[in-house]
């Protein structure tokens, strides 16, 4: 797969292959770090995928950007002190029901 992902985006941009590859495999080892992606075993079909043409590309190709992996984490402290995270097998919000009520 991670080939798959260097030739298509090789037949995109005007950069060469030995880059893109280099940005493609430490991008995606760093989803599967974070636990974002898990690599697949199964063999898959050969797809046809858009790319250049024995003539090349119609119009100039734009330049390949190293894709960067942005973690906002600083919320996650805030966020786990909601009572909502307080549940038990019953969920959440325990309503009171009508024996409770006098």
């Amino acid at each position: 797969m991670p080939g798959e992902i260097v030739e298509g985006l090789t037949a995109r941009y005007e950069t060469s292959a030995g880059d893109i590859e280099t940005a493609v495999t430490r991008f995606l080892d760093e989803l599967q770090r974070e636990g974002l992606i898990v690599p697949d075993q199964a063999d898959t079909d050969e797809k046809e995928r858009p790319g250049r043409t024995a003539a090349g590309p119609e119009r100039p190709l734009p330049r390949f950007e190293t894709p960067v992996l942005h973690k906002y984490s600083d919320m996650q402290d805030l966020l786990l002190l909601d009572p909502i995270h307080d549940v038990d097998d019953a969920g959440w919000p325990m309503l009171k029901s009508n024996a409770d009520t006098p």
